[in-house]
């Protein structure tokens, strides 16, 4: 009988916990993480890590397949990290603490908008495209320790903010 209870017991504690591990699955059912060479990446991908990033050595390169959508997150030594889509067209540069993102990458459209809006004096720590312009974070505290006060402005394709948010970190 008591063979029977630990049977039962330990049935039941299996059930259960593996009722919490299917209940603890994210919805990345379909999304697919690869580790791949700069070969795999598209050609424009491969010509503006060339020309921003030269002789910076990748630390790694992940294409992430999602559906249809295939984007490629490429993390360079330096602590940058920049995402291409299957295009190679940057989507988002991200710059590591005590740096700002290659001036040469920042749209005219952004500079003029944040010259225009006295923001000029700001580092860029991130820009990500989106389907209306770009979106902007900027740093006030390049040279101190990691933190400061945070500004993501997002800037349309007419190059007017159309949105700004502050964060003191």
């Amino acid at each position: 009988m008591k063979r029977i209870y630990q049977i039962i017991l330990s049935s039941t504690l299996l059930l259960s916990c593996g009722g919490f591990l299917v209940s603890c699955s994210d919805d990345t059912e379909n999304e697919i993480e690869n580790t791949v060479t700069i070969d795999s990446l598209p050609a424009a991908a491969r010509q503006f890590l060339n020309k921003y990033f030269e002789g910076e050595k990748i630390s790694k390169i992940e294409e992430e397949i999602d559906g249809n959508v295939t984007v490629y997150v490429v993390n360079l030594e330096n602590g940058f990290e920049v995402v291409f889509n299957s295009e190679g067209e940057w989507t988002q540069v991200v710059a590591p603490d005590y740096k700002t993102v290659p001036s040469g990458i920042i749209p005219e459209t952004v500079t003029g908008a944040l010259s225009a809006n006295n923001y000029s004096s700001y580092g860029i720590k991130q820009i990500n495209t989106t389907g209306e312009g770009w979106k902007v974070e900027l740093s006030n505290n390049l040279n101190n320790e990691p933190g400061g006060a945070g500004i993501d402005i997002w800037i349309n394709q007419s190059g007017e903010i159309t949105n700004v948010s502050q964060e003191d970190v």
